[in-house]
């Protein structure tokens, strides 16, 4: 497969000016050096020459960056210390050390913040650290730190820095196949650097499109792309960018069957890549020449370099190259029929693509969260317009003419999510903080009783947290006093499985028309909670902001906004529920159903209404939602529920207790008080469980028409 070029901004900025083969030019640096006794001009030089070190040696960038920081340490001259620790993690990370690189590049920030640098000093530093996060396959704080590098480079409005944004930007779209969109910020780049004649930057940017094509079956286009960053590499001595450009074309001929090709180009990009001691585009090398010879049947040089590519792999613990090396192993040696290998192999392959796989799913729900919630709201719809202050203005425009009930959701959903994306982002600290204290228990046993202590403060740091999220959702939720004021009379039943809760009941009131939704959003917890937030957000965009009136037309529009945001073929997340819409004036009530149904009760007789099966989300359906009816007479009972009382577990022989005894049970009952149908709901529920757990969120609601 083809390798992406990534690159950073300071390094690029400084390369226009300076060509890093330019021996002539380091050596009249090496020269002044010994002239110069203040820290300052040392901290300078010494700088200057570790990033024209860069694409030659490591080595010598290491000790020119060290000799910078110490004299930028000794003078407290802190923008050469920023730069220092950016240099170290620059070379940390080509080296495949992404703990080391973040650890350098968090070490810059920390002093950027504390001395209020300038602002192309953070731009940097962010850039860094995404760039870190996203080779390291990290995709949610590589999206975040890009977000904040492009609103320090807008401020600066520079035309390379925005040309390498967008080039660092495609990368991660790249990496989450959204390749039109990694086209279009390439495309955008290329145009910049041309624009500059900045000829490293286009070989570096060139050879990224050439990798889009490759990946989207554009093989000769991607050739073309390739053989042109070759030619720029070669003419400005790019050692890395030549060793990348080889490696992509052996791709390229391997993808074509011209094996003899494939293996005379990856053999060059593994001469380079060794000198340069780029340990993740080695791994990748060998894994590509196992998978050629594999496919030529030399299984004993398959496994020669399929066990290379291993052994780089689980040095510098990239998963990526892992994937691939275990994946190339099990080929071969099921090839060689050696089962035992080729099962253990194949076993660890499936642990880490399933260990990817999860790590995906948790950014696109965050990568939805960010860009639908809060990003959207700083940056539209396009990640590459990221002037927040213009969005929060606009946004505080159509505030104000909304409203006041429309505000109050609005802002609910606003802060509901920031503050649940924060719990997460806390929940994943604790998590790792827990990890580490165990650890520390396991080497240290004297100091058990401390590490005790400090879990369990974590712990309830993280219930304090959820805790605090639940009244966020409850806030969100439809209220009781605002109920009562649309209906009769109702009760509901509500119990979450965790604190908070995937099922939610939202209600709202427009042009005369009140709205009532009871639904069970995918998952439970915090993942479910995220869903409902999200859902009830899009059903108030549909009818407050959009002005649709139809609840099956309000379904259409919210599987619409969930289908572009999770934006994934495999992603099923949605809601199954019932959305009413009474229309007091014409004393009527309609309502669309996605794979739920409403039961009125009218004498001692069960009706149903109607429901379509399919969820609003990604299902086997697309087609519209109809639009139901519920003709009543006054005194009718009519339920909503989600599955979660049909399905919770219990009983004598622990099966669940499913719809049927559900519906017998409310036709029992429905011709007593609101507060009595609940409280013999809730009583013959628990009853049920006993000392089962509950499997599910349950919401049950009872409205007399």
């Amino acid at each position: 497969m083809p390798k992406k070029i990534f690159f950073l901004l300071l390094y690029l900025c400084s390369m226009f000016h300076i060509n890093a083969q330019d021996s002539r030019h380091i050596d009249s640096i090496r020269r002044l050096i010994p002239t110069y006794h203040e820290d300052k001009k040392l901290a300078y030089l010494n700088d200057l020459l570790a990033r024209s070190f860069l694409e030659i040696n490591p080595d010598s960038v290491v000790k020119y960056a060290n000799r910078s920081l110490t004299f930028s340490e000794h003078g407290k001259i802190y923008p050469y210390q920023v730069d220092a620790h950016n240099t170290l993690g620059m070379v940390a990370r080509k080296k495949g050390d992404y703990e080391k690189s973040l650890a350098c590049h968090f070490d810059a920030l920390k002093i950027a913040k504390a001395h209020k640098l300038e602002s192309h000093y953070f731009h940097t530093t962010y850039s860094s650290i995404a760039l870190a996060y996203t080779e390291q396959g990290n995709y949610t704080p590589a999206i975040e730190y890009s977000y904040k590098a492009l609103h320090e480079i807008e401020i600066q409005k520079d035309t390379l820095n925005v040309a390498l944004a967008n080039n660092n930007l495609a990368n991660i779209f790249f990496e989450i196949k959204n390749y039109d969109k990694a086209l279009i910020h390439y495309e955008k780049a290329l145009a910049l650097a041309r624009q500059l004649s900045h000829l490293y930057g286009q070989g570096l940017i060139t050879a990224n499109i050439g990798s889009v094509f490759y990946e989207t079956g554009k093989l000769d286009s991607a050739k073309v792309y390739f053989d042109e960053s070759l030619k720029i590499a070669i003419e400005i001595e790019d050692l890395a960018g030549e060793g990348l450009n080889y490696l992509n074309l052996g791709s390229y001929y391997h993808k074509k069957k011209q094996y003899a090709q494939a293996i005379e180009n990856f053999l060059k990009a593994e001469k380079i890549f060794s000198e340069q001691e780029m340990d993740p585009d080695l791994s990748t090398v060998y894994y590509n020449m196992a998978d050629v010879y594999t496919e030529q049947g030399d299984y004993k040089k398959a496994v020669v370099y399929g066990e290379k590519s291993l052994t780089l792999a689980n040095k510098i613990q990239g998963r990526a190259q892992q994937e691939s090396a275990h994946q190339v192993l099990t080929n071969v040696y099921d090839k060689l029929h050696k089962t035992a290998e080729a099962y253990s192999h194949y076993k660890s392959y499936i642990a880490i693509r399933d260990s990817i796989y999860s790590e995906d799913n948790k950014k696109a729900q965050f990568k939805v969260e960010l860009e639908y919630e809060y990003v959207k709201k700083r940056y539209a719809d396009s990640l590459d317009q990221v002037m927040v202050t213009r969005i929060q203005e606009e946004a505080l425009g159509q505030e104000r003419l909304r409203t006041e009930t429309q505000r109050k959701f609005t802002y609910a959903a606003m802060f509901g999510c920031l503050l649940l994306l924060l719990l997460a982002v806390f929940i994943f600290k604790g998590y790792r903080d827990k990890q580490k204290a165990n650890r520390i228990i396991t080497l240290q046993k004297h100091e058990v009783e401390h590490q005790k202590e400090v879990i369990e403060e974590k712990q309830k740091e993280i219930l304090d947290s959820i805790h605090y999220a639940k009244r966020i959702q409850s806030a969100v939720i439809a209220s009781p006093e605002y109920l009562s004021q649309h209906l009769r009379e109702h009760f509901i039943l509500f119990k979450p499985k965790d604190i908070v809760s995937g099922d939610f009941y939202w209600a709202t009131e427009s042009n005369g028309r009140f709205y009532l939704a009871v639904c069970d959003s995918t998952g439970h917890g915090v993942p479910g909670a995220f869903m409902s937030l999200l859902n009830t957000g899009f059903m108030s965009e549909a009818i407050i902001e959009k002005n649709i009136s139809g609840p099956e037309k309000v379904f259409d529009y919210v599987r619409q906004r969930l289908t572009d945001s999770i934006g994934r073929e495999e992603q099923k997340d949605g809601f199954d529920g019932i959305l009413l819409c009474i229309d007091k004036a014409a004393q009527t009530i309609t309502y669309a159903a996605a794979n739920n149904e409403p039961v009125l009760i009218s004498g001692e007789q069960l009706i149903y209404p109607g429901y379509d099966k399919m969820p609003v989300g990604k299902g086997e359906h697309l087609r519209s939602f109809q639009v139901f009816t519920v003709t009543y007479k006054p005194g009718d009972m009519l339920y909503l529920y989600t599955d979660g009382y049909a399905d919770q577990f219990g009983g004598p022989s622990g099966k669940k207790f499913k719809y049927r005894q559900l519906e017998e049970l409310i036709l029992s009952i429905h011709p007593q008080s609101m507060q009595k149908q609940e409280e013999i709901l809730r009583q013959r529920f628990e009853a049920w469980r006993g000392q089962q757990e509950q499997v599910d969120d349950v919401l049950v609601m009872g409205i007399r028409l």
